[in-house]
């Protein structure tokens, strides 16, 4: 009887903590699964039609964003803090992996280096656009904007210069770091 009753209750054991540990990793939260809110879509979708987008572009834009918080936070923060387009926004903002760093980059520069050097409203525009695209190809763009700011402020480089030095820096830039033609790196190691 003893032996029966040992194994059934091992047998009951082995049927129910695997449906313990289900039950606790589905709970657990996890670095690649989240749980998304209809919240984050309905309010992309608010932000982008309140700044001017059309329905289409709206549902496209947040339908296909991974975060679309991030996506509309990117555009309306553009749209309403630089004289950038919501339309050009949409574009860059969509095809970043950081879209929230991204409009903090051009409201940077634009806030502390466009608004204060350039007076004339086509140039202003036109840098301001420039400055959009950099800030969409840089791969760190809160480090390219404080790049750009820090130049334009101690140079006295205008912002046109200080955009396209601080895009085009390497990690070796070769105008400081040129080796001799013959040497050998690591040879007194």
């Amino acid at each position: 009887m003893q032996g029966f009753l040992k194994r059934s209750l091992a047998l009951s054991s082995l049927l129910v903590l695997p449906l313990i540990s289900l039950d606790a990793t589905a709970r657990r939260p996890s670095r690649y699964r989240r749980d998304y809110q209809s919240l984050e879509f309905r309010q992309c979708a608010a932000d982008l039609i309140r700044v001017g987008l059309s329905v289409e572009q709206t549902k496209a834009a947040c339908g296909m964003a991974l975060e679309p918080t991030d996506l509309s936070n990117c555009v309306v923060g553009i749209d309403t803090l630089t004289p950038v387009s919501a339309q050009n926004a949409l574009y860059s903002c969509f095809r970043v992996r950081r879209p929230v760093e991204l409009a903090q980059c051009v409201v940077d520069i634009h806030r502390q280096v466009l608004v204060p050097k350039l007076s004339e409203t086509v140039t202003l525009n036109a840098v301001a656009l420039s400055t959009l695209d950099h800030c969409r190809r840089s791969l760190l763009p809160l480090r390219y904007s404080a790049c750009v700011v820090g130049l334009s402020g101690e140079l006295a480089l205008d912002p046109q210069n200080a955009i396209a030095t601080c895009i085009s820096a390497e990690d070796f830039p070769r105008e400081i770091y040129t080796p001799a033609p013959n040497s050998t790196l690591g040879t007194d190691l």
